[in-house]
């Protein structure tokens, strides 16, 4: 039986993805394939109000969320 995360939690968990990514990346611009969120446990409305709540709360500037065959 899978436990629901809470807000915080799926918060935290997007910023330590983005902080992984940007490690790596070393570069301002982040990107992040939707299917690594995924893989890391959050859906799609996980990752809009994610990255909505950061951004309301200055943790990023903007965020791009973009589909197609990059995905």
């Amino acid at each position: 039986m899978d436990m629901e995360m809470t807000t915080e939690e799926r918060d935290s968990l997007l910023v330590r993805i983005i902080n992984e990514h940007f490690s790596t990346q070393k570069n301002n611009q982040v990107y992040i394939p939707v299917e690594h969120l995924k893989a890391k446990g959050l859906d799609v409305s996980d990752n809009r109000n994610a990255f909505w709540r950061l951004k309301d709360k200055d943790v990023i500037k903007r965020y791009i969320h973009c589909w197609g065959f990059f995905e």
